[in-house]
């Protein structure tokens, strides 16, 4: 991960107007996900698993990545707050209606680091797409605050 390339783009969500802005920086159709009042950013992925004894390690790697994300992004904005996604993936399974962004990064992370801004949430997270992989690293924003 580069992690300078990272902060920036995290740092652009603070700024971007979901509403009217294109995303900034370089960027794929493949590396982000467009909702209705959100954006997911994929910041960086694994390769997919053949075997799944490999994914604990590249697990680890990337959670450690995503700690040095949090601080250096928490060096400007204070102190993240953990965020469980948990309930909102236990509501999905018991098929009731879940809120876009949380339903979304549920499927992905069980829980994420969010620094609630004065209009929106902007978070980060890490884990795996499916049960083989990839791992990934995310940044997401939208009003997560008030599915909360």
């Amino acid at each position: 991960m580069d992690l300078t390339g990272s902060v920036e783009r995290v740092l652009d969500l603070r700024a971007l107007d979901l509403a009217t802005q294109p995303l900034p920086g370089p960027d794929t159709a493949a590396s982000r996900v467009v909702g209705d009042d959100y954006l997911v950013l994929y910041l960086s992925a694994s390769e997919e698993f053949d075997d799944n004894g490999h994914v604990v390690e590249v697990l680890e790697r990337f959670e450690q990545d995503c700690a040095g994300l949090e601080a250096a992004v928490s060096e400007l904005w204070g102190p993240a707050v953990s965020v469980d996604l948990r309930p909102f993936m236990d509501s999905m399974v018991r098929g009731e209606a879940v809120p876009e962004l949380p339903g979304f990064l549920a499927g992905i992370v069980s829980e994420v680091s969010a620094w609630h801004l004065e209009d929106r949430s902007i978070c980060v997270g890490v884990g795996l797409c499916d049960t083989h992989g990839p791992v990934v690293l995310i940044a997401a924003v939208g009003d997560l605050r008030r599915h909360l």
